[in-house]
């Protein structure tokens, strides 16, 4: 009996032909208009100061609308990102008159309240660029007479200047993932031509684009460069779906990072060969292979390359039976990890866990990676969040994924215990609330453990309880009540949060029989 035979569970809010016609419209959607991304308030509010887009008042409205009740922008489960985009509005809406003091008040006694997380050590998980903005944003702020305090910051503000020189007399050469940020570092007097890349942006960035038209505003020379500069914005608006021209996401095009994690989440669910998705699954992957470069692949085809979407898309492709030359995902080997990016400050345990995957689909030794992974597991057995995504559930269960049939089996079931006593009360996972990206973190892992028979009653029972929840709180047209993944700020790129979602849903229904008495098998 194949995967595709088991029986369905009944009664579900949404069928399982259906869930699999979603997700096959899904995995054809991948990279249509350059992917799909969440709007950002850092990058709108930024944006809005530089070069606004549309209409200001409308853009105005948006950022006071995304102002939480303690006064300050984004998730509050994550107060270490929320500094970057709290800033950047309060500044925006000051700069814009006394009609919107209330907001800014607010928000100034948000970051009052806030200053005292930054004491101490770098963290590891901070946000993309932060040292060079929080800084930057913190004196633009105090220049309007606000009389912030610096002192908690200066760990920060000391490591930031130390980049900002560097990166200053590296002008245009600084590497791309530093221009990302131009906009806070940058030497708007020398601003040219070569600061844009392919595709007409400042690094894949709209903040640093919207201050590079600002930086060149009066030069008539660069007429063309700035009409791209100008399409780029305007497209990047379009990839919000928000429907507001100037709210703009923190980073686009993202179509490599869209079909690499969408199609690993989709080939751990075990659907990669499923009738209605191996078509379109067939097609990505062919193109997601094409893409890559002698050092690996980007978040697309016209930025730096990195370690995660190379070792999740040699994952995939060796699914599909694709063993192309492994250089370059060893490119990014660094010791006893892998790293997302040479030269960068933290490591990441989710890459780390990726290469690790792909390389043992591969045959190759993963032992040093795998106890690199050990050394960074908790006492109480969960692994802590990292650098691009925001949540534990992601990092303990994309290493439990990836580890699976490597991991000593103390160490596994301490993680899965951990997993298990934190699900929430309503069915749900979240660091925070009961989220969907989160819940199909962990039934993604738990839907591989069912499809080989070992899932035991306890973890079956929570697997129905959180597919009764996802089931009952997210919809294709619903927002994420999370956003997990780190840049600037949080933000969630939704083709992929949408496939995991269906895929959980899908392979549950598919390849778990829905029968106590043979738990976990079909």
């Amino acid at each position: 009996m194949t995967a595709y035979e088991c029986s369905s569970h009944k009664g579900r809010s949404m069928p399982e032909l259906q869930t699999i016609t979603h997700l096959q419209d899904v995995v054809q959607n991948l990279t249509r208009d350059g992917g799909l991304v969440s709007p950002s308030v850092y990058d709108t509010a930024q944006a809005l100061r530089f070069w606004p887009l549309g209409d200001p008042q409308a853009v105005l409205a948006w950022l006071c609308d995304q102002q939480q009740p303690d006064g300050g922008w984004n998730d509050p489960a994550v107060p270490h990102v929320r500094t970057a985009p709290t800033l950047a509005a309060v500044l925006a809406l000051h700069e814009h008159g006394e009609r919107y003091a209330e907001a800014v008040a607010r928000g100034v006694a948000f970051l009052r309240g806030h200053a005292h997380t930054w004491q101490g050590p770098l963290r590891d998980d901070i946000s993309v660029g932060g040292e060079l903005i929080i800084p930057m944003l913190l004196e633009q702020l105090n220049s309007y007479g606000f009389g912030l305090d610096l002192a908690p910051y200066q760990v920060l503000a000391a490591h930031g200047s130390k980049r900002r020189n560097k990166l200053r007399m590296m002008g245009s050469n600084a590497p791309q993932t530093a221009l990302h940020s131009w906009e806070v570092w940058g030497d708007f007097a020398s601003a040219d031509a070569s600061l844009l890349d392919a595709i007409g942006s400042v690094a894949h960035n709209p903040a640093a684009t919207a201050a590079w038209l600002f930086a060149t505003a009066e030069r008539g020379d660069l007429h063309e460069q700035r009409q791209r500069a100008a399409r780029y914005l305007q497209a990047t608006s379009h990839a919000t779906g928000v429907g507001v021209p100037g709210v703009l996401p923190g980073v686009w095009p993202i179509p490599r990072f869209e079909q690499a994690f969408a199609l690993y989440g989709i080939f751990v669910a075990g659907l990669l060969d499923h009738p209605q998705i191996a078509q379109a699954a067939a097609r990505q992957i062919a193109d997601l292979a094409s893409a890559i470069r002698p050092q690996g692949i980007g978040l697309n085809d016209h930025f730096r390359t990195d370690g995660d979407d190379t070792a999740a898309t040699y994952a995939v492709l060796a699914a599909a039976g694709h063993f192309p030359d492994l250089d370059p995902l060893y490119y990014f080997a660094d010791g006893d990890h892998f790293c997302a990016y040479h030269g960068e400050l933290h490591a990441s345990i989710s890459v780390t866990a990726h290469a690790l995957h792909a390389l043992h689909m591969r045959g190759q030794d993963v032992q040093p990676l795998l106890a690199y992974l050990l050394a960074q597991q908790q006492p109480d057995g969960h692994w802590l969040s990292d650098k691009w995504n925001r949540s534990w559930i992601y990092t303990t269960s994309r290493i439990l994924i990836a580890s699976d049939g490597l991991l000593p089996e103390p160490a596994r079931q301490r993680a899965v215990r951990y997993l298990l006593r934190h699900q929430h009360a309503d069915g749900g996972w979240g660091v925070d609330r009961s989220n969907g990206e989160e819940t199909a973190y962990a039934l993604l892992l738990f839907c591989m453990y069912g499809r080989s028979g070992r899932l035991d009653a306890e973890s079956y029972h929570a697997c129905e309880r959180a597919l009764a929840w996802l089931d009952a709180h997210t919809t294709l047209e619903s927002e994420p009540l999370a956003h997990c993944w780190i840049g600037k700020e949080l933000y969630s790129p939704y083709r992929v949060t949408q496939a995991l979602q269906l895929a959980v849903q899908a392979a549950w229904s598919l390849s778990v029989q829905h029968d106590s008495r043979q738990v976990g098998t079909c």
